[in-house]
């Protein structure tokens, strides 16, 4: 069966030890996950009778998302600005929380461990901040766009209930 995409949620990890909090990212209309890809290195020579490949290391991708503008004094303005003002470069740990399940997943304040709940499909890795950008249009809202380059692996946990 499908998911609805509606009410998937972002979040990303903040603090340092004894202070680790996960936040759900505001306004987020888009999340665009690119297919994993891996560099091809030919290896063919002259005995060969068709081309052989080996394939290099994988590269999971840059994320890219798209934001509502929220405004100074508006419901979640504050979380919105401390996502989109990050540091270019920043690196840290993201949770894609898919809408087959409504638990958000928790994490250990000490420790930065993440706990899932099992009713939930959920996407993690760690990513590297790649700035934000606005874009104004005629006849549209003020949005917001910023990429993630993922770094190392993506965990995939299904739901399991």
């Amino acid at each position: 069966m499908a998911v609805k995409t509606q009410l998937t949620h972002l979040y990303y990890r903040t603090g340092a030890a004894a202070s680790y909090a996960l936040v759900k990212v505001p306004s987020l209309t888009s999340i665009t996950v690119p297919p994993p890809s891996g560099a091809t290195i030919d290896t063919t020579d002259l005995d060969s009778t068709a081309k052989q490949y080996l394939i290099g290391l994988v590269d999971n991708g840059t994320i890219s998302l798209a934001l509502n503008h929220i405004s100074f004094g508006e419901t979640n303005a504050a979380a919105y600005e401390t996502f989109l003002t990050q540091a270019v470069g920043a690196s840290t740990v993201y949770v894609i929380a898919m809408a087959d399940g409504t638990v958000a997943p928790t994490i250990s304040a000490s420790t930065g461990v993440i706990t899932y709940a099992p009713g939930r499909s959920h996407r993690t890795f760690t990513g590297i901040f790649g700035g934000a950008g606005d874009s104004f249009a005629v006849d549209d809202a003020v949005r917001a766009t910023c990429n993630i380059t993922i770094d190392g692996a993506v965990t995939r946990t299904a739901k399991s209930s």
